[in-house]
């Protein structure tokens, strides 16, 4: 009885220590116990040693990272009880800002504080102070003081964006400089269309997310004193939470804060055509609410409420894979607003820094692994032209879709093959057995024939033709069946070019027909009269 008793508390450790992950790694963790955490960032001191700065509902703490999982807190610095803490950094200096605070009769707001992370690698204690930035309200040009701020980016120029200022009594964007002075910034400007809750900036460009509005702004930043906003969009659920422009420049990936929500991917090289290109959710639970995202050489790792981390495949921005995740909290809650609040992914080392609320900080690896993607269009093919709502189905369920007005259809996955059944109404059943590469598009035109037209009935065989194309007209056809009888070689007309007999091969078989460059079918039938018709294109 005692043996039994014993068992089942270590599958009970076990079932409430496992975490659900796929392609990332917890390599440390630091437990706060039951101080609330809120967001994260990260800086990298001149020795190479690397630091988590994570913000918690009291303050400020200093985690020194580099030799996991020995996680050692160097410094907490107590600060006004608020549920919300931003940190970002320039050079050797950190800047955090806190919105509301939890009992401001008693703690009044403190502004920003900024802390010289300069001797931290000589074992000294940091310095730090706050400060009441000065700015100008933009609608009364009165002069007023920054006490809480929501968020907060600083460019690589050194400008630092401050968010959701002193909300509610004004919300805008303030400007500040603190290349010049990391001690002291100057203020710069405002921009005040709407409330932005966050952004980020690069280059003369501000991309704004004005949660209350649903759109995301880009806003030129070129005078600093008189920002003027050149494009505006909404995104997929209209609560837009934050923003991160790709390396190009020419995608903006969103979050919106709600549930069910998904990470948006928008095409913004040109502010007079703004599209939305794709979208796409946790696969640990689509109710999650995505919080905030970045881009990390082309990939997003982004943290969910009640979902932990996870990293997208964003090189292809018009097909969005989800190659890791990691759980960071998977014990169930009692709000959509708990869990992973950041992630800081730019450590030199690589290593992923996340903050959970309730858990704590937890330092993750990855080898961002590539997808394969997989884009085409349906046709008729007889005729080419495109077939609209053509379904293709994998038949391990790793995707399902239709082909659009264009015929044209796209896919992502971490698969090296897939077989897809594509069927349309009116067509004989299609069949593709897809080889795929990492890191590659693979591009295919999917012939479909009429019914009628007799080249395919009620595929007694799946087999594989390569390569395809060909390029000395030789191929070798995978997967006949010691019962396939008749192997014929037909033009698009569905003339039989050349026949054979394979009754009793099994495996496979290489040809070289010898045709003109061009593109053939392969039909094969079984002893049985049934046919199945693959295209081959043959250079």
């Amino acid at each position: 009885m005692k043996k039994s008793i014993l068992a089942a508390l270590v599958v009970l450790s076990w079932a409430l220590s496992a975490q659900d992950s796929l392609n990332i790694n917890k390599i440390g963790r630091y437990d706060y116990g039951n101080i609330v955490g809120s967001d994260i960032w990260g800086y990298t001191a001149p020795d190479g040693s690397e630091y988590a700065l994570m913000g918690l509902r009291n303050g400020l703490s200093i985690v020194n990272i580099t030799q996991t999982p020995a996680l050692n807190e160097v410094l907490r610095i107590s600060g006004v009880p608020s549920v919300w803490r931003d940190i970002k950094t320039w050079g050797h200096h950190a800047y955090i800002t806190h919105d509301q605070t939890l009992i401001p009769s008693i703690m009044p707001a403190q502004g920003v504080l900024i802390v010289n992370m300069d001797s931290i690698e000589l074992g000294r204690t940091p310095t730090y102070h706050n400060l009441f930035l000065p700015f100008i309200e933009p609608n009364t040009n009165t002069a007023d003081s920054i006490r809480t701020c929501h968020n907060l980016y600083i460019d690589e120029n050194g400008i630092m964006y401050l968010f959701g200022c002193n909300f509610p009594q004004s919300g805008v964007a303030v400007l500040y400089d603190v290349a010049s002075n990391p001690d002291t910034p100057v203020f710069l400007g405002t921009w005040g269309e709407h409330y932005l809750h966050d952004g980020m900036a690069r280059g003369d460009t501000l991309w704004g997310s004005a949660v209350y509005a649903g759109e995301f702004y880009a806003i030129d930043v070129s005078n600093k004193a008189n920002p003027q906003t050149m494009a505006s969009f909404p995104t997929s659920s209209a609560f837009t939470h934050n923003c991160w422009i790709s390396d190009d420049n020419k995608t903006l990936f969103t979050t919106d804060e709600v549930p069910e929500a998904y990470i948006g991917a928008y095409d913004v090289a040109d502010f007079n055509n703004i599209t939305e290109i794709d979208l796409i959710q946790s696969s640990l639970d689509s109710l999650a609410i995505p919080h905030n995202t970045h881009v990390y050489n082309n990939f997003l790792v982004t943290s969910y409420y009640t979902s932990g981390l996870q990293i997208v495949d964003a090189n292809v921005p018009d097909i969005l894979v989800e190659v890791g995740y990691y759980d960071t909290s998977p014990f169930g809650f009692s709000s959509s607003f708990q869990g992973a609040w950041g992630a800081y992914p730019y450590f030199p080392s690589g290593k992923i820094a996340v903050s959970d609320m309730e858990e704590g900080l937890f330092v993750l690896s990855s080898d961002y692994p590539r997808a394969s993607y997989w884009r085409g269009v349906v046709v008729n093919g007889l005729t080419n032209a495109p077939i609209i709502g053509a379904s293709l189905q994998e038949q391990n369920g790793l995707f399902r879709g239709n082909s659009n007005i264009n015929g044209r259809f796209k896919w992502g996955g971490l698969a090296d093959s897939i077989l897809v059944e594509v069927q349309a109404n009116g067509f004989n059943t299609a069949i593709q057995n897809i080889d795929l590469i990492s890191g590659v598009v693979k591009r295919d035109t999917i012939y479909m024939f009429p019914l009628g037209f007799g080249l395919t009935e009620n595929h007694p065989n799946q087999f594989r033709i390569f390569p395809n194309p060909s390029a000395d007209g030789q191929i070798t056809i995978d997967g006949l069946r010691g019962n396939t009888e008749w192997l014929k070689i037909l033009d698009l007309q569905g003339r039989v070019l050349i026949e054979r007999n394979v009754l009793g091969i099994a495996g496979s078989l290489s040809l070289q027909p010898q045709l003109p460059a061009g593109t053939y079918l392969i039909q094969l039938s079984d002893n049985q009269g049934r046919k199945y018709s693959y295209r081959q294109v043959l250079f």
